[in-house]
């Protein structure tokens, strides 16, 4: 096929398949009641990231006429298909009473119960090691950081899913950002970007939520292609980063930590800093 065919396709397919099949999808949500209050107190749809997913295992077949390294294909592949496939089975049979890995881990060891979560971060962990291993040939210390790093960085746009649109915005800033280190494989996030052209909307107007499946997908992406291109170093920086960030969501509440310096500003700005 032509290269020029393949690339057109990755474009186009994607927003298509997104457009055709998100309200079929919404609507089966709705009907069986996989819906969530947001932060507003509105009933939403959660679980839309199956859509996404099926619009980037569509186009494949065409990623393969672009990248002729299978082992390389078949690492990005694996992992973001199991992440996600983690996140669909949270989404449509996790515990939503547990919450964090201390909670889900508590009720593994306490309660001998083994939740989704625990699936999650085991598989999700033990998937990030594999495709490490496979990518980089690593050993030792080495593929230790590089698994807990595509495992954590995965999992924090999971965290950051509580917002319209906030874990998209944070997925296109870095995609972006990592193309213009690294613009060989930008590939990777091409069929994505286009998918996230026909969910947009959805999300923006407050109607669904990626849920944990669209979550890790996009995570997913980013963690591969940073595995790929950044150096080392980075990655431990990431993953102690990361850490805290994991470890700190334990005992606050991300949208306060971010949604605060925001509040102050605007206090600031209306003049009524102090008396709030």
């Amino acid at each position: 096929m032509d290269p020029n065919i393949a690339l057109f396709m990755l474009i186009v397919l994607p927003i298509f398949i997104t457009f055709i099949s998100l309200p079929s999808w919404a609507n089966w949500l709705r009907q069986h009641r996989f819906t969530t209050k947001n932060y507003r107190g509105e009933t939403v749809i959660t679980s839309a990231g199956p859509v996404l997913l099926v619009a980037l295992i569509a186009v494949q077949p065409f990623v393969l006429v672009l990248e002729q390294n299978r082992v390389l294909w078949g690492s990005f592949f694996l992992f973001f298909l199991t992440m996600a496939l983690l996140g669909l089975l949270d989404d449509l049979k996790g515990e939503k009473e547990v919450k964090g890995f201390r909670g889900h881990f508590f009720s593994a060891f306490q309660d001998k119960k083994i939740t989704t979560g625990v699936i999650k971060a085991t598989a999700g962990w033990g998937t990030g090691v594999f495709v490490s291993l496979l990518l980089m040939g690593s050993s030792g210390f080495a593929w230790l950081i590089q698994g807990t790093f595509l495992a954590l960085s995965s999992n924090l746009f999971n965290l950051l899913d509580t917002r319209p649109g906030r874990s998209i915005k944070l997925f296109l800033f870095l995609s972006i950002l990592l193309v213009l280190f690294e613009r060989e494989r930008s590939w990777f996030f091409i069929p994505a970007w286009s998918a996230i052209m026909g969910y947009q909307y959805w999300e923006s107007s407050e109607r669904t939520m990626l849920g944990d499946t669209g979550a890790y997908l996009l995570g997913s992406l980013i963690s591969v292609y940073s595995l790929l291109v950044l150096p080392d170093y980075f990655l431990i920086i990431a993953v102690l980063s990361l850490g805290l960030i994991h470890v700190f969501a334990e005992k606050i509440s991300i949208n306060a930590l971010l949604e605060r310096p925001l509040q102050q500003i605007l206090l600031y700005r209306s003049g009524k800093w102090g008396k709030e």
